[in-house]
């Protein structure tokens, strides 16, 4: 027997009149209007508060998702709340990563339901004033509009596999840097032993042992740094994680780079945020390489805590930015290496999907302090705190 095919649609509302409103709404406009497929049936689910909504998206996908920007985080807060939906849309995100996610707004709201979109990744939002044929216009256009989020994540796995591939020399020098290491104690152990120190022999065990864990511990080191300390089928599957901005991101840049690469004084407190790791090191990574082939002499890297976040800096003294090119930086394809078959335009662009799935955002411009080279910021959220 065949299984029915349910469009599945959340609502998180708290306002009884206007849930009511929508309840009816997409009932009488039916699964076929609202998305342009046949189906056999759709079910609505409701969320009056955000304790009720967190429950419901963990425990079942759904296809479109309507979320008001002002709730309450538990029923009993009562109908006021704050910008509860803004704060919960990178969460909301990274949960149903396929669905179709339309911000609901009254008049006043629009700026944030725009920066909802711009910002934090949503497909559109709708004014809760507007008729109802265009309400559902906007719902089937954004319900459309889902693949180019499955592209998305396609571009984070191609680009955390090119990434990869560009550092390979570099991990592999640190890997035979470990050996040799390992090699030169093993040798003095066996000098000892050769020497016929009768302490040598008893050593010998602990100090090899020793050796070898060193040995270990450091190539899975250098492994759990490369793949962000999960498999790489699972990066974008995978839920937010605990990174240190500092000592995870930030400080191995000068071991990798050379002197170069300089972390400035003010980075020294730890910055501990929520985020996808393998994503933020391969967008921090692509922004260092494009800054150290516009022959920059040192390039700086500082981050500082913001509310709601963290953003990194990087500042270097390269050859600038042109307005031509700065208006065609994150174009797919765009290099200024146009004769180098290595450069093939697709770093920057593909940071940018990754940092707009993050729910942050990477902005490269001129230094506005008369000097030559550029400053480049990626503002980046706090995924598992509040904005």
């Amino acid at each position: 027997m065949k299984t029915p095919r349910i469009l599945n649609i959340l609502v998180v509302e708290d306002d009884p009149d206007d849930l009511k409103k929508f309840r009816t709404l997409l009932r009488g406009a039916g699964p076929k209007e609202l998305t342009g497929e046949e189906w056999d049936d759709l079910a609505i689910a409701e969320a009056t508060c955000q304790a009720d909504a967190d429950s419901m998206v963990r425990e079942a996908q759904y296809h479109i998702v309507l979320l008001d920007l002002i709730y309450s985080l538990k029923p009993e807060q009562g109908p006021e709340g704050e910008y509860q939906g803004m704060i919960w849309l990178p969460r909301l995100r990274s949960l149903q990563p396929e669905a179709a996610i339309v911000v609901l707004t009254a008049h006043g709201d629009v700026r944030h339901a725009v920066k909802a979109i711009s910002d934090f990744h949503a497909n559109d939002f709708v004014e809760k004033t507007e008729s109802w044929e265009q309400i559902v216009s906007h719902i089937r256009d954004a319900y459309t509009g889902v693949p180019s989020f499955k592209q998305a994540e396609y571009l984070r796995h191609e680009y955390w596999r090119l990434l990869r591939s560009q550092a390979l020399r570099v991990y592999v020098g640190e890997l035979a840097k470990l050996i040799r290491q390992s090699r030169n104690g093993l040798d003095n152990i066996a000098r000892t032993l050769e020497s016929g120190d009768p302490t040598s022999v008893t050593d010998a065990p602990a100090q090899i042992r020793s050796a070898s864990q060193a040995l270990w511990d450091g190539f899975l080191k250098e492994i759990n740094w490369v793949t962000g300390g999960v498999g790489t089928s699972d990066v974008a599957s995978s839920p937010p994680s605990k990174v240190d901005l500092i000592s995870d991101l930030i400080q191995p840049l000068p071991r990798l780079y050379g002197a170069e690469v300089r972390i400035s004084d003010t980075t020294k407190a730890p910055i501990e945020i929520s985020t996808y790791p393998a994503d933020l090191r391969a967008c921090l990574h692509e922004v260092v390489r494009n800054a150290l082939e516009a022959h920059s002499e040192t390039v700086e890297v500082s981050a500082t805590r913001e509310e709601g976040g963290a953003v990194i800096t990087i500042r270097d003294d390269g050859d600038g930015l042109s307005p031509e090119v700065a208006e065609k930086l994150f174009e797919k394809g765009f290099t200024t290496h146009p004769d180098d078959p290595r450069h093939r335009g697709m770093g920057l662009f593909i940071a940018s999907h990754l940092m707009t799935d993050l729910g942050g955002t990477i902005d490269v411009r001129p230094r506005d302090d008369g000097t030559r080279g550029v400053v480049a910021s990626l503002s980046i959220p706090d995924l598992g705190g509040s904005r």
